[in-house]
C-alpha cells in the first residue's frame, strides 16, 4: 500500500499542468474580462438611467401642463367633466390621459383610451409625482400621476409609451455588446503579446537550466531582454553556469592530475618491493631497496595529507568555522624557527618587517598557508638568496608579502600556478620536490578567511638574476 500511495503521488507530481505563460495569461483575460465588462456595464447604466430620468421628467412637465390646460378648459366652458379631455382621440396617438375622482373612480379618458383603463389596484399604489410602469392595453407604459390645483381629491394620469426608450436601450446593449467583444479580443491578443514577450525570458532561462540538468554546460541564456530584471537574472545564470563549468573541469582536471600523481608513487614502491623479492640479496641491498620503499611511501603520505587538506579547507567553505585573532608576527616567526634547518642548509638570508597587527582566522590553516609560502619560496631561491616577509594595514586589511630572488613566474602562469597539481614550464622534466598542491592549499585558505592570494614581480633583489616572485596575502584584520 505505501508503495501504491508513493507511486500515485509521483504520477500526480508528474501530470502535465498548465505552463506559467498559459496562467499568466488566462489571469490577464480574465482579469480584462471582468473589468472590461464591468466597465460597459457601469456605461450602460449610466446611460440608461440618464435616459429615462429625462424621459421621465418631460413625462412630468407634459403632465403639469396637461393638468393646468384640462382645469382651464373645464372651469371655462365644460359642463360635464367628460369635456375637459376634448374631442375623441385613439390609442395609436402618443400619449393617454385619464382623471379619477377621490374615490378612485375614473372619470374621463381620452377618446379611445377608455377601453384601456389601468387597474385602479396597480396604478394607485403609486406615489403621487413619481414616474413609474404600467402596462395599458398590453403596451408597456411609462405613467404619471399629478393632481388638479382647482379639484382638490381629483387626479390626472399621464402614460406615454416607452417602446423607443426601451429600444434605445437595446440598441445602446447590442452596441456596447459588440464594442465590449471588439475591446475583449483586443485586449486579449494585446495581452498575449505582453505575456509571450515578458516570459520569453524566463522560457528561455527554463530550457537553458534544462540542458545544463542534461550535461550540456556550453549552453547559455544569452538575454537582450529589454526588462532590466530579466537581464541581470538571466546574467547571473550564465554567470552560474559559467562557474558551475569551470569547476567541472577543474574537479576533472584535479581527479586527473591527483591520479597520475598517486600512480608515480605507487608505481614506483610496487617496482622496488617486486624487485626485492625477485631473488635472495643482501642485508645491504634489502636496506637500500626498503630506503626507496619508504622515501616513495613518504611522497605518498604528504600527498595524501595534502589531498585531504584541500578537501577539508574546501568543506569549510560551505560551513562555519570558528575565527580568532591571530598575530602575524609571532605566526610567521614560528613558522621560520620550523624551517630554520632548511634556511641554513642553503644559506639564505631572511629578511622581516611585519607590523604589530592581528588577522581573523584559524590559526592552524595560517601557519599552513605561510609554510607553504615559504617552503615554496625556499624551493625556489638559490643558493646564498634573500626572502623578504612584509606587511601593512590597509583600512581592515592586513597585507602580508613573500618575496624571493628566484627565477621568478611568468606572466601567463601567474594565475594557473594556483591550480592544483600545475607546474610551470621551467619546472617541467625537472625532478618533483613537493606535492604540487601547497600553491592551491594558500588560495584556498586566503579565500575561506574571506582573503586573497596573488603573485607579482618582486622588487629588485641586490644578488637576484632572475627577478624573483612576490606572493601577497590579504586577510582581514582583527578590531583593535
Amino acid at each position: 500500500m505505501p508503495n501504491s500511495a508513493s507511486a500515485n503521488g509521483a504520477s500526480r507530481r508528474g501530470a502535465p499542468g498548465l505552463s506559467f505563460r498559459a496562467r499568466l495569461f488566462y489571469s490577464l483575460t480574465v482579469l480584462l474580462v471582468v473589468t472590461l465588462g464591468g466597465a460597459f456595464a457601469s456605461v450602460h447604466t449610466v446611460v440608461s438611467r440618464s435616459e429615462m430620468r429625462k424621459f421621465d421628467e418631460e413625462l412630468l412637465v407634459e403632465a403639469h401642463e396637461e393638468a393646468v390646460g384640462r382645469a382651464l378648459l373645464h372651469d371655462e366652458h365644460a359642463e360635464r367633466v367628460d369635456d375637459i379631455l376634448g374631442p375623441g382621440e385613439s390609442i395609436a396617438e402618443e400619449k393617454l390621459v385619464f382623471v379619477f375622482g377621490k374615490d378612485a373612480s375614473l372619470h374621463a379618458a381620452n377618446g379611445s383610451a377608455k377601453a384601456c383603463t389601468p387597474l385602479v389596484e396597480t396604478v394607485f399604489a403609486h406615489e403621487r409625482r413619481e414616474p413609474f410602469d404600467v402596462a395599458i392595453c398590453g403596451r408597456r407604459m411609462r405613467a404619471v400621476f399629478v393632481g388638479f390645483q382647482a379639484h382638490a381629491g381629483d387626479r390626472l394620469l399621464l402614460a406615454r409609451p416607452r417602446e423607443e426608450l426601451d429600444r434605445d436601450a437595446r440598441y445602446l446593449a447590442q452596441t456596447m455588446l459588440i464594442a465590449l467583444a471588439c475591446a475583449i479580443a483586443l485586449a486579449a491578443v494585446t495581452a498575449w503579446l505582453v505575456v509571450r514577450a515578458l516570459t520569453r525570458d524566463t522560457e528561455r532561462i527554463g530550457e537553458i537550466t534544462h540542458r545544463v540538468q542534461s550535461g550540456d554546460l556550453s549552453a547559455r541564456v544569452a538575454s537582450r531582454s529589454n526588462i532590466p530584471e530579466l537581464r541581470r537574472l538571466a546574467d547571473d545564470v550564465d554567470g552560474m553556469i559559467a562557474r558551475l563549468a569551470a569547476l567541472v573541469v577543474s574537479q576533472e582536471r584535479f581527479i586527473a592530475h591527483a591520479a597520475h600523481e598517486l600512480r608515480s608513487p605507487l608505481t614506483t614502491l610496487y617496482g622496488e618491493l617486486s624487485l626485492a623479492l625477485r631473488k635472495p640479496r643482501t642485508a645491504e641491498e634489502y636496506r637500500e631497496f626498503i630506503d626507496e620503499a619508504l622515501a616513495s611511501s613518504r611522497r605518498l603520505k604528504a600527498l595524501a595529507e595534502d589531498l585531504l587538506a584541500l578537501a577539508r579547507i574546501g568543506a569549510d567553505a560551505t560551513g562555519d568555522i570558528l575565527l580568532l585573532p591571530v598575530t602575524i608576527r609571532a605566526l610567521v616567526a614560528n613558522v621560520l624557527n620550523d624551517l630554520r634547518a632548511s634556511i641554513t642548509a642553503k644559506g639564505i638570508t631572511i629578511d622581516v618587517a611585519l607590523p604589530d597587527a592581528s588577522i581573523i582566522a584559524r590559526e592552524r590553516d595560517l601557519e599552513r598557508l605561510f609554510r607553504n609560502l615559504l617552503e615554496n619560496a625556499l624551493r625556489h631561491t638559490p643558493e646564498g638568496g634573500t626572502i623578504r616577509v612584509g606587511g601593512e594595514v590597509r583600512g581592515e586589511t592586513v597585507i602580508v608579502t613573500v618575496e624571493d630572488s628566484g627565477e621568478g613566474v611568468p606572466e601567463t602562469e601567474r594565475e594557473r600556478i594556483f591550480e592544483p597539481f600545475y607546474r610551470g614550464a621551467k619546472t617541467r622534466g625537472e625532478e618533483m620536490t613537493g606535492t604540487g598542491l601547497g600553491l592551491a592549499i594558500v588560495r584556498e585558505i586566503a579565500r575561506v578567511h574571506g582573503g586573497e592570494v596573488s603573485v607579482s614581480a618582486a622588487r629588485p633583489f641586490a644578488n637576484s638574476a632572475g627577478g624573483g616572485a612576490c606572493f601577497q596575502v590579504s586577510l582581514p584584520a582583527a578590531e583593535q
